[in-house]
């Protein structure tokens, strides 16, 4: 007898559900690496600004340049503080998305664990099937 466990098509389903939890959670992790790659480089932007406008103010720099400077300087540290807005949306995302992948994940040990019980349960009842027909077997050798 084939063991069939009846609630494989809701495993099938839990398992797609858990794939794509998966790949939620990867992308939202991505998009969080890409914001704080974005947010170094303007960190750096920042700091060469601030160099070229230290360099420049030795020399000879007309206010129109300076105030350039400040304005753009200025410009990048509303930049860095919009984005970092963004991390931290976005890491209350990953956050959500990693939760809602432990739930998929649980949800289809559980299932995997009810398969198992099954699949005992169902090796359980074939060597009692086995047990009985040997029984039998020597209970008419014995009775002749």
């Amino acid at each position: 007898m084939k063991f069939k466990f009846k609630f494989e098509s809701l495993l099938k389903v839990k398992i797609q559900l858990e794939d794509q939890k998966k790949a939620e959670y990867g992308k939202a992790l991505q998009i969080l690496e890409e914001l704080k790659n974005v947010k170094i480089e303007k960190e750096k932007e920042r700091k060469m600004n601030m160099e070229n406008a230290n360099k420049r103010s030795s020399g000879s720099l007309s206010v129109k340049e300076m105030v350039e400077f400040q304005n753009y300087t200025t410009f990048l540290n509303n930049k860095i503080k919009e984005i970092q807005k963004s991390i931290n949306e976005e890491e209350k995302n990953v956050d959500i998305k990693r939760e809602e992948l432990v739930v998929a994940v649980k949800e289809r040990k559980t299932i995997e664990k009810l398969k198992e019980k099954a699949f005992e349960e169902h090796k359980k009842e074939l060597l009692k099937e086995e047990q009985s027909k040997v029984d039998e077997i020597n209970s008419y050798k014995y009775s002749k």
